[in-house]
Parts: structure tokens; C-alpha cells; sequence
């Protein structure tokens, strides 16, 4: 294995420096794509502060659904914040809401 990645690259070590990153500014693009779409969304979101210390809100969509939204666990009711790994509209609203806040500092 090792003798056919070395000869599509050369070596091992030039090749991954060369293909990681055009394939991670692919990735990235993409991502950024995605949260530029959410953003508008989460906007016109309300977010309710139920605690503090646990930095937990209760977001509702525009359809009056109710989402559980926990930032220091990175997890929301809807799952897309679990399973995607990228904030769903819900977690950026809740996020919208936090920063929004005089006097707070939060790492996310």
C-alpha cells in the first residue's frame, strides 16, 4: 500500500501536504456556504434564556415549535447541531441571543 500511495505522490508526506489542502478550503467553502444560509433564518428566531451557567435557551421557529438548545453541550432538540457538527439555526439564534447580553464573556 504504502509503495502505490508513493507512487501516485511521489512520497507520502508531499502528497498529503499537497491534496489536504485544496480538499479542506473545499470543505470549509462549503461550510461557510451552509452557515451563510442559516444566518437569516436564526435571525428571525426567539431565544429564551432558561439557564445561565449552562448556557441552555429555549428557541422557537416561526412555525411556534419549541427547541431545546444546550451551547456547552453543542446539542440541540432538532439533532442537525449533533449530527452535523455545524450550529443548525436554532444553536446560531440561541448564540444571536448570548452575545446580545451586556457583560458576558462565553467561549462557544
Amino acid at each position: 500500500m504504502r509503495c502505490f500511495i508513493s507512487s501516485l505522490y511521489g512520497s507520502t508526506n508531499i502528497g498529503k501536504i499537497q491534496v489536504l489542502p485544496q480538499a479542506h478550503q473545499k470543505w470549509v467553502y462549503n461550510v461557510e456556504n451552509i452557515l451563510h444560509i442559516r444566518f437569516p433564518v436564526a435571525a428571525k428566531l426567539t431565544g429564551i434564556e432558561l439557564n445561565s451557567y449552562n448556557q441552555e435557551y429555549n428557541v422557537i421557529d416561526l412555525n411556534s415549535v419549541s427547541f431545546l438548545v444546550d451551547l456547552k453541550m453543542k446539542t440541540c432538540s432538532c439533532k442537525h447541531f449533533d449530527i452535523d457538527k455545524m450550529p443548525c439555526v436554532h444553536a446560531i439564534a440561541a448564540t444571536r441571543h448570548l452575545a446580545r447580553k451586556e457583560g458576558r464573556n462565553a467561549n462557544i
